[in-house]
């Protein structure tokens, strides 16, 4: 794992600081590679590469980046692992290809090299990677499938740059902080900033799955490799019963397995919930010693859950560590987050995410986490009330339908899964709307659209949606799911662990989120990880051949904070403080006349506004 970012100045307006500049990017970025650093450097062209390493294969200096080919003719720089590089490596050799080291980073150089960009598809890991082909040249820049690595690029005429975490930007001299308006009405719709859109303007993430090339010439060009709509399968033909949790069993599996290659120990989240508990089980079953899992709990009694987390360890048998998150805790890590983040970033979660990744770096520089069960088996409450909604509309009469509403207490529910809506006025109207919608696409575009308009309007930003791949492909119940997968993992969720675990030099691994396992999960209709309604079913089905129903069956909880009640009491005078009139005015980007009385806002509301305002202070005021 490690940290990566370059740039081409096409016009070489600075040669002579090609190498203070590139340095200064690469540094910024040390937390995330404490163990090694390098720079490539070619100042006719104005190309330069930086890349720090936290050392997790190889250990020794040959895997050293940036790396360049035995030909001379290719150098790359990379982020992340490949798990499966070793069987690439054997096939390699079967074609007369040399190695001088034991790295995953020789292996894509050289496969790069045999296959180009067909390359792609042996891979099998997490990966942001850059390679400059000195012969044509040309910088290409790929990220992986899922979006578990995240890569920025900036491109205005005559400079273009990429790095692994926006801050780097921040360190060359032709840079520009120019906010991007449309980003910020991204930010304050969904909580996070969705691909490839960003908070600078000239700036952008490449998305997942996408490969961006550009030559001597600045043409560019960006294409995708790899989409989830492309495993969608159209057929009801597929296994089932113990069959089907055979199947998934051995997903799984192979899955956790890769993720278990390191030259280092590796450790393991575990909240207790569904999903980190089955990978806790299935790792510990391929490891002849206890492995290291850490959780965090809350003094609240309604979001904590490490009581449950430590039953299940000692049932695996695992070597357990307990972290409890108080409002100090919470105080101490709220003013680091607009570092560590770059961009506006509202999941409160980051919090805690980062707490335990910071106590697991104290033993551990691996981890596996077990995002992504919910997106592929249908875990979250929406989904369900998405499929309510569908009955609804077969059922005929108006009044029908609204005793079905008020019996299956959506229209509570409905004020609950978008917090936007909490405190909104005429919540019926709204969800009278969605359920008058054709189709699961419609529905979930007016679930997310809906308030949030309204919201956008008080705060003085314009609404507005990110391009959406799905609009025209509606495939019924599992739409949300395949959107979730393709958007809200990527821009939030591997985001948050990305940022936290790098920022204690920890690297993050995503059994969940493997290529193979998603592709497998796409292929089964929703109907299939549901099992009669019950959320996420099929992978509590292979949970309970692991541990006992006891100790897993029970509500969701998720990984939230109790925000309200921190807001209210030992957060608001900070929350106040940043949130104050004169600060909203002299920044000039948010409506100030909303923040006399921030008793008026949502506890969401107010976190969004107060995440943004601590992150335009710190990186643009």
């Amino acid at each position: 794992m490690c940290r990566i970012t370059g740039f081409w100045d096409f016009k070489n307006q600075s040669p002579f600081q090609l190498n203070k500049t590139v340095k200064g990017m690469n540094n910024s970025m040390i937390h995330g590679g404490p163990d090694d650093s390098g720079i490539y450097v070619e100042h006719q062209l104005g190309v330069a590469l930086g890349h720090r390493r936290l050392s997790i294969i190889d250990l020794t200096k040959t895997g050293q980046q940036p790396m360049t080919h035995p030909s001379d003719r290719w150098v790359i720089c990379y982020n992340g692992e490949v798990y499966n590089f070793k069987e690439i490596k054997n096939e390699l050799k079967t074609l007369g290809e040399h190695f001088k080291s034991t790295s995953d980073t020789e292996v894509i150089l050289h496969a790069w090299a045999r296959w180009g960009e067909k390359c792609l598809e042996k891979f099998r890991g997490m990966f942001a990677i850059a390679i400059w082909d000195k012969q044509d040249q040309q910088l290409t820049l790929v990220r992986d499938r899922v979006g578990v690595k995240q890569l920025y690029w900036y491109h205005t005429e005559h400079l273009f740059m990429f790095a692994s975490e926006l801050k780097a930007f921040h360190q060359h001299p032709l840079f520009k902080k120019e906010i991007n308006p449309n980003a910020v009405s991204l930010f304050f719709n969904y909580g996070y900033i969705p691909a490839p859109n960003c908070i600078f303007k000239h700036a952008h993430k490449l998305e997942p799955g996408h490969i961006l090339t550009i030559r001597k010439d600045e043409e560019m060009n960006i294409k995708s490799y790899w989409s989830p709509m492309d495993y969608v399968r159209t057929t009801n033909q597929y296994s089932t019963g113990a069959t089907l949790v055979d199947e998934l069993e051995e997903q799984l599996t192979e899955a956790v397995q890769l993720r278990m290659i390191s030259d280092v120990p590796v450790g393991i989240f575990l909240s207790g919930g569904i999903d980190s508990s089955l990978v806790a089980a299935l790792a510990q079953q391929q490891s002849s010693q206890p492995l290291k899992t850490f959780t965090i709990g809350f003094e609240e009694a309604s979001h904590n859950e490490a009581h449950w987390a430590k039953k299940v360890a000692n049932h695996l048998g695992t070597n357990h560590s307990e972290q409890y998150c108080s409002p100090k805790d919470a105080l101490d890590v709220i003013p680091k987050l607009p570092k560590l983040y770059d961009e506006p970033f509202g999941d409160t979660s980051a919090i805690p995410t980062y707490l335990v990744s910071k106590n697991a770096a104290n033993e551990l520089k691996v981890v596996l986490s077990a995002d992504g069960g919910d997106e592929q088996f249908a875990g979250y409450h929406h989904y369900q009330w998405l499929e309510k909604i569908a009955t609804i509309k077969k059922i005929p009469g108006g009044v029908m339908g609204l005793k079905v509403i008020k019996s299956w207490g959506l229209l509570n529910a409905f004020g609950k899964v978008n917090k936007n809506w909490a405190h909104a006025n005429h919540r019926f109207e709204k969800l009278m709307n969605v359920i008058s919608s054709d189709s699961a696409i419609k529905k979930m575009e007016a679930i997310y659209e809906a308030c949030p308009a309204s919201i956008l309007k008080r705060f003085g930003l314009s609404s507005i949606s990110p391009t959406r791949s799905l609009l025209n492909q509606d495939i019924g119940p599992s739409t949300p799911l395949i959107w979730d997968t393709m958007h809200y993992l990527p821009d939030d969720i591997c985001v948050k662990l990305d940022r936290a675990a790098m920022a204690v030099s920890l690297e993050g691994r995503e059994p969940l989120l493997d290529h193979k396992l998603i592709e497998w999960s796409l292929g089964l209709p929703y109907s299939a990880k549901t099992n009669g309604g019950f959320k996420k079913q099929l992978l509590r089905d292979v949970l309970y051949r692991h541990i006992p129903k006891a100790l897993v069956d029970r509500p969701k909880a998720g990984f939230a904070i109790p925000l309200t009640q921190w807001m209210n009491n030992q957060l608001r005078p900070l929350v106040s403080d940043v949130l104050s009139v004169s600060n909203m005015r002299n920044a000039g980007i948010l409506n100030p006349d909303i923040f006399t009385n921030l008793d008026q806002l949502t506890e969401r509301q107010k976190w969004h506004a107060f995440v943004f305002q601590m992150w335009y202070s710190y990186w643009v005021k």
